[in-house]
């Protein structure tokens, strides 16, 4: 079976680098460490390879971002992010074009999932405003595609290779600090989707699968809370301590 969570998790968290909202003065080195405050709060660690800070913002070099936990490794790689402060107290952050992914699940009988792929950006544009613990994210984008391959080593099951693609991407993320922990809401829209699922066989023996859809007018929105505190790598022990995320999609015309 293959498991495409990781891919999620990483897109979901490099969504999570994003902004605007209420008016206060925030700095890049503000704004990047609610951002990696963040992370680590969902069980991720950051690591930069080389930093640049400056009167006007702050340039990341080589951006690393790693979630472990015994189901799974995963991570996504960034050449470059740039954080820019900006007159009006919002600071705007502007990325390479292309995140690179990574995930390995392992499986029983010393097998495992390995999965690959990158999310290639047009256009995207980050703003962050509000206050540290009550940041408003933005974020747009021309389009967006992400592919990826996935495989099991150790058995003849062929890969598995999945492209999503998007269209005028706009939304936003709320973050809300407390004492107990971080509450946030997010939303997402897309004018035109279309997706591609293509399961090629390894031997003549097996079935090769293929499944296409396209769309128009996708929508997600959602909130979640974060405790304090909590074991990222222990789902259960999470949900005792009050862990919790919800999303709706809709869907307009599609095939």
């Amino acid at each position: 079976m293959y498991s495409h969570a990781p891919a999620r998790a990483v897109l979901a968290a490099a969504l999570c680098v994003i902004a605007t909202g209420a008016r206060a003065d925030l700095t890049a080195d503000q704004v990047w460490q609610a951002l990696e405050n963040t992370a680590s709060r969902m069980g991720q660690t950051i690591s930069v390879g080389a930093r640049q800070s400056g009167p006007d913002g702050l340039v990341l070099h080589d951006v690393l971002a790693r979630i472990s936990t015994p189901a799974r490794t995963a991570e996504s790689r960034i050449d470059e992010v740039t954080l820019r402060t900006q007159d009006d107290g919002t600071v705007i952050i502007t990325t390479s074009p292309v995140i690179s992914l990574s995930a390995v699940a392992p499986l029983a009988e010393g097998m495992r999932n390995e999965t690959s792929g990158a999310i290639t950006l047009d256009g995207f544009t980050l703003t962050a405003s509000g206050e540290t613990d009550d940041m408003m994210l933005r974020y747009e984008a021309l389009g967006l595609v992400l592919d990826m391959t996935s495989e099991i080593t150790g058995e003849e099951t062929g890969d598995m290779a999945v492209r999503l693609e998007g269209d005028d991407i706009a939304g936003t993320y709320h973050l809300r600090e407390g004492a107990t922990g971080a509450q946030i809401s997010f939303d997402a829209s897309a004018q035109a989707y279309r997706s591609q699922l293509n399961a090629s066989p390894n031997t003549p023996a097996q079935d090769h699968f293929m499944l296409d859809s396209a769309g128009s007018a996708l929508r997600v929105t959602g909130a979640g809370n974060f405790p304090s505190g909590v074991d990222t790598s222990d789902m259960a022990a999470m949900l005792r301590d009050g862990f919790d995320i919800n999303a709706d999609y809709t869907f307009g015309a599609g095939t």
